[in-house]
């Protein structure tokens, strides 16, 4: 029998032919270890704190609100009220002439705050230059800036305290040996939450052990430790992203055949060349467009009747939801002193929200470091090269941070009826400058406001209203007069309430 025209059957009906998109493809897991590895080196920790920044919108919104209730206006203290003047002004032209950077003191205390923030150091920098205030010249950083963290070296292979020896390696350039002042030239490195017998534990994997620990002249970075939770975050994002993007419309069954109708195999010939596409394969190229033939989104297919398709992708609710950020989510805000109570149903109810923690480390910031940096580093150094023409080291006093409750708020203005708080403190609960507030009063009240006090004044834009009633003998209401102020924001002259 010739065998020139033999076909040969393979029996491998049973197929399955995928599309050429994994149905689970982003879904894929990898080996790795579940212990939460430490940033190892305070280089590391800093490249990490910033990475957490850019990289989780709560964590980076978190670290901005620091820097915006913490820095929201400051005013200096001191008993030589004519040297005010100099103080204000200086604050207001530090950096003044930069062509990318808002002159301010308050906008160099945001750069401090911020930092301190996210790697626990600002290094800072300024440069002495001559102002003039009123005819009269004064020597005083005129420039200001902050340094990277990761670029600062820190050593005392000597370990004698306050020999410290502090480089600055740019992304190019030589590196830069820092002095306290040297020239026209300032610096000092400020740290968080520091003291000289800190100890740091160095290695990768945080374990119990207590071989790699060591004294460290860095400090902490304050919200390292939310990095675990943080990663957390950001991988719970990456699955519902993958989740949306691999998983959605990409799973489908498809039932080729019935009892009377089976799939037929492919048919070669002598030579193992296709002659006949099994049913399975013909259904699945014409499926999946192995030509790419077909263009735009959408598909028309031919198919025998006994070809049934079902859709098979899993319900996107069961994999995106909110309860699996809870957990971490709760852990960044405790992190940050925001103590939010979960509901019932796992959510997270902003309605029972304590945040004094909060305003408690805003404060630690900005009274035990910045303002001290301020006044014990800068301003007493201004004073010591003007001391021909400054006397005292000024106070930095911020306002009151705008975190408080209405009830709080009802308590302050009740104590301030009492005179027990100052006028200005309980408007800056109100986040009210009392500075502006009086001049608005001076262009309102007009001449009449001339020579008069603070307080006077207030008293004569208080509004008076009040309606007087007379009984008749029956004890009804006879007469009625109503005395009002015509005076716009201020009270009535003595001659309309007689």
């Amino acid at each position: 029998m010739s065998t020139k025209n033999r076909v040969k059957i393979k029996n491998d009906v049973f197929q399955i032919i995928a599309s050429r998109n994994d149905p689970t493809g982003g879904l894929t897991t990898t080996t790795s270890t579940s212990a939460y590895n430490r940033p190892e080196s305070y280089q590391t920790q800093c490249y990490t704190a910033w990475n957490d920044y850019d990289g989780d919108p709560l964590f980076g919104y978190l670290i901005d609100r620091f820097a915006q209730f913490g820095v929201n206006g400051t005013r200096w203290f001191m008993e030589n009220r004519d040297e005010q003047v100099f103080w204000d002004e200086w604050a207001r032209n530090i950096n003044n002439g930069i062509i990318d950077v808002i002159p301010g003191l308050d906008e160099i205390e945001k750069w401090i705050i911020k930092n301190l923030a996210l790697t626990g150091m600002a290094p800072c920098t300024w440069e002495w230059g001559t102002m003039n205030v009123n005819g009269k010249d004064y020597t005083v950083p005129t420039y200001f800036n902050i340094l990277p963290s990761a670029n600062i070296t820190l050593e005392n292979t000597d370990n004698i305290f306050g020999k410290t020896k502090v480089t600055y390696k740019p992304p190019t350039g030589d590196e830069t040996v820092l002095s306290r002042n040297l020239k026209n030239n300032g610096n000092f490195i400020l740290k968080y939450n520091y003291t000289p017998a800190d100890m740091l534990a160095t290695g990768t994997v945080v374990r119990t052990s207590y071989s790699n620990v060591a004294t460290t002249l860095y400090p902490k970075p304050p919200f390292l430790k939310l990095h675990e939770d943080i990663d957390t975050r950001m991988k719970l994002r990456e699955m519902d992203r993958d989740t949306i993007i691999n998983v959605l419309n990409k799973l489908w069954l498809v039932l080729i055949g019935d009892e009377k109708h089976p799939p037929q195999p492919a048919r070669y010939d002598e030579n193992g060349a296709v002659l006949q596409k099994g049913t399975i394969e013909e259904v699945a190229d014409r499926i999946n467009d192995s030509s790419m033939s077909r263009e735009g989104a959408f598909r028309t297919l031919f198919l025998p009747y006994y070809v049934q398709m079902q859709d098979k992708t899993i319900s996107p609710d069961t994999l995106i939801n909110f309860e699996k950020y809870v957990a971490s989510t709760l852990a960044v805000l405790y992190g940050f002193g925001v103590l939010v109570v979960p509901s019932g149903d796992a959510r997270l109810d902003f309605t029972d929200i304590n945040v004094q923690g909060f305003e408690q480390m805003i404060e630690y910031f900005r009274t035990r470091h910045l303002a001290r940096f301020i006044e014990g580093v800068l301003c007493k150094e201004i004073v010591s090269r003007n001391s021909k023409l400054l006397t005292e080291v000024p106070s930095l006093k911020f306002n009151q941070l705008n975190t408080k409750t209405d009830d709080f708020r009802n308590q302050i203005f009740n104590l301030m009826k009492t005179g027990k708080v100052s006028t200005r403190i309980a408007l800056e609960f109100f986040n009210i400058n009392k500075s502006v507030v009086m001049s608005d009063l001076r262009d309102e009240l007009g001449k009449e406001a001339e020579g008069k006090t603070d307080k006077e004044k207030f008293d004569m834009n208080v509004p008076i209203s009040f309606k007087q009633q007379v009984a008749g003998q029956d004890g009804e209401p006879e007469k009625t007069a109503e005395t009002l102020g015509t005076n716009e924001g201020g009270r009535p002259s003595e001659s309309e309430t007689q």
